[in-house]
């Protein structure tokens, strides 16, 4: 009927895993540059999708901030001991940033395909 308390401590897992300090600043810093990137994306159809050069300098600083998170992430990634939650999606915002980036660009260059 019930079971004892060695039966019920063997299924239990018990660990030192912990939330990675870096994995952490990686999302947050995936999130500013996120919600920057599609602010300027958002600001640049007001504008008829004219860049002014207050817009590119966002850009650029939205690009510097998801390159930063994305080495954050990679090098929290190689922690052990750390739940790979933060780290994996810091890296995924981050990447998503700098994916718009080249496609912006590649756009705003060679127009519609």
């Amino acid at each position: 009927m019930g079971r004892t308390r060695q039966e019920r401590r063997r299924q239990m897992k018990f660990t030192n895993k912990k939330h990675s300090q870096r994995g952490i600043y990686s999302v947050i810093l995936g999130l500013i540059a996120l919600f920057s990137f599609l602010m300027v994306i958002q600001l640049s159809y007001k504008q008829g999708g004219g860049m002014s050069p207050k817009l590119g300098a966002a850009t650029v600083l939205a690009l510097v901030i998801a390159c930063v998170g994305e080495v954050i992430g990679v090098l929290s990634r190689q922690e052990e001991d750390v739940y790979y939650v933060f780290p994996d999606l810091g890296i995924f915002f981050n990447g998503l940033v700098i994916a718009g980036n080249i496609a912006l660009l590649y756009i705003g260059v060679y127009g519609y395909v």
